[in-house]
């Protein structure tokens, strides 16, 4: 049994929770009316069902909210919605509304989000929420969930923020106030879960951490016990 599926088992036997689960997720029908396919990441999408189930499986209540991002620059608009092919009956998905212009794309996301975020906590509080990797729309709900409303977050940490794609730390005026940015949700997060050691090292040694290295759906863990 994964880390994760005992850490969710473990706390589920003492509190049902109300969860919100702000990721990069994208589903079909945000394929349909966004043009994101430069964008897309089928195993981000697969990893954040996985977990979503685990959490709804034990009793949980999980919401997704997606910014669903536009990443060709364009002078267009494109309005928030509900997805209507989902991936499981009882965990509604919500993608926030899309402008895709230069410097404003990632601003506009992050105040939808939380606009979004604050509207259903107040229709029915969230216990937690769940922020995947640090975009702005995920640093913008985490600092809400924590400053604002009071809200434990933990960080599902995958790419590291402090490099480049090369794996080379950025300079100039802008990347340090952007990791100013980021230590700050670090140092304010309740808990992590990072792919690798080095990501968890990033993390305040205060903080609870879980290495997870993959999440396995359990077809591929039946077909494995039956190739044995």
């Amino acid at each position: 049994m994964s880390p994760i599926r005992l850490a969710i088992i473990h706390h589920s036997a003492y509190e049902i929770m109300r969860i919100a689960y702000v990721t990069p997720y994208q589903g079909p029908t945000l394929v349909q009316r966004r043009p994101i396919i430069r964008n897309r990441s089928i195993s981000n999408k697969i990893k954040i069902e996985l977990i979503a189930g685990l959490l709804q499986a034990n009793s949980h209540e999980v919401e997704i909210i997606s910014h669903g991002e536009v990443v060709e620059r364009q002078f267009t608009f494109y309005p928030g919605f509900w997805e209507t092919e989902l991936f499981h009956s009882s965990i509604p998905v919500y993608y926030v509304s899309s402008l895709p212009i230069r410097r404003v794309n990632g601003l506009w996301a992050g105040m939808r989000a939380v606009h979004f975020l604050m509207r259903q906590h107040r229709v029915r509080p969230y216990d937690l929420v769940i922020i995947f990797n640090m975009k702005p729309p995920q640093i913008s709900c985490a600092n809400w969930a924590v400053d604002r409303a009071g809200l434990p977050v933990i960080l599902q940490y995958e790419d590291d923020v402090f490099v480049d794609v090369l794996g080379t730390a950025t300079t100039g005026p802008l990347s340090r106030y952007h990791r100013y940015v980021y230590k700050a949700v670090l140092n304010k997060v309740s808990g992590c879960m990072a792919v690798s050691p080095h990501l968890l090292f990033q993390v305040p040694s205060d903080i609870p951490k879980l290495l997870l290295r993959g999440v396995v759906a359990d077809d591929v863990v039946e077909m494995s016990d039956r190739m044995k």
